[in-house]
């Protein structure tokens, strides 16, 4: 990293499979493969199969990263401060990065720069960390005891209002009266039209 002014790491996580991806996502990530060695004759491109991301985000000769945008790849990028190029590939990754793009990180690179590290700082000055926070809850549990006034109702429903059975059965019934209802009218209106044409033909 210190051959250069500026280092862009490029990474689309471990989860991300090449027949989930639209056909040209599929074509660049097959010429990208280290396996072809695109970056033969190319000083300024290294390829590998695995880095310590962490690690590499953390470094401040990092200059841009481009991802998929995955939650962990999000969150660590996040906590580095580090600039993103996002190319959501399925699931969570278009709504995080839409989230990256509505946080107005990534409009013009050295604004998306200082919103970065912005953000990276709020994060790290939050009032409780993940452990402290945890350890709080605990504690309270402890010396509070389960709160029931806090439990799901649906925990208290009986056996027929769980898998609503009253309503299906009430729905089911109606449905019987409907189709009987029906079947019958049919079967008179059969019997009457029957009834005409024997008296039609009698009266012949």
């Amino acid at each position: 990293m210190n051959l250069r002014l500026r280092t862009v790491l490029i990474s689309f996580g471990t989860v991300a499979e090449a027949h989930t991806m639209p056909e040209p996502f599929k074509e660049s990530i097959k010429q990208a493969r280290p396996s072809h060695n695109v970056s033969r004759g190319i000083p300024n491109l290294i390829e590998t199969t695995w880095v310590p991301q962490n690690d590499m985000l953390h470094d401040a000769r990092l200059s841009l990263f481009i991802t998929h945008c995955g939650q962990g790849s999000t969150t660590e990028a996040n906590y580095a401060g580090v600039p993103l190029v996002v190319v959501p590939v399925l699931l969570d990754q278009v709504r995080n990065a839409y989230a990256m793009k509505r946080a107005g990180l990534a409009v013009v690179l050295e604004k998306y720069k200082e919103r970065a590290v912005a953000t990276a700082k709020m994060l790290m000055d939050k009032p409780f960390s993940g452990r402290e926070l945890f350890v709080r809850n605990m504690e309270f549990l402890a010396a509070h005891g389960p709160l029931r006034m806090l439990d799901h109702y649906g925990q208290k429903l009986t056996f027929l209002q769980y898998y609503l059975i009253d309503i299906i059965g009430f729905a089911v019934l109606v449905v019987s009266i409907a189709l009987a209802i029906a079947a019958i009218t049919t079967i008179k209106n059969v019997f009457s039209a029957r009834g005409v044409l024997r008296s039609k033909i009698e009266n012949k």
